[in-house]
């Protein structure tokens, strides 16, 4: 009973520090990311992106003769 108890205590106790953790790297990677979001300027753009339109480097780029 008391190997039970104490089985149950360890893995709580895990599982809280691989939750810590995951939280962590989660936070991490976020603010890792933010250095690289870009704000979109205007709503009729978001059409644009979703009717496969390509931007490079915040400029729209114009299909070649013959793209689909």
């Amino acid at each position: 009973m008391v190997r039970e108890g104490a089985r149950r205590m360890l893995a709580a106790a895990l599982e809280a520090e691989v939750n810590e953790k995951m939280a962590e790297l989660a936070a991490e990677r976020a603010e890792s990311a933010q250095g690289r979001w870009r704000a979109i300027a205007g709503d009729h753009l978001v059409q644009l992106v979703r009717t496969d339109i390509r931007f490079e480097n915040g400029v729209l780029v114009e299909r070649q003769d013959g793209a689909a």
